[in-house]
């Protein structure tokens, strides 16, 4: 199993769309192969996302696709700093 922890830094705007745009992301995510699962905590008001894969190989292979690009572009357009991601 290979596991990231991916740290979301928003402006408010950002805060209040997340919940609406997690839900998005579960529901792609959830499709793909080698999906294990996707957890959210808040801690400092920063969005904490746990996502695990069977494989990096098959994180990587999400990461690559458009749907995963057109999700990120529409939370990125509320950071104040890049994600934060700890490999676990």
């Amino acid at each position: 199993m290979f596991t990231i922890e991916i740290t979301y830094f928003l402006m408010p705007d950002g805060l209040s769309s997340f919940s609406s745009w997690y839900k998005d992301v579960m529901e792609a995510v959830r499709q793909q192969d080698g999906f294990i699962s996707m957890v959210c905590n808040t801690v400092d008001l920063h969005p904490t996302v746990t996502l695990s894969f069977s494989s990096e190989e098959k994180l990587d292979k999400w990461a690559s696709t458009e749907k995963h690009d057109e999700l990120f572009a529409k939370i990125e357009a509320y950071f104040v700093k890049p994600v934060a991601v700890k490999f676990l």
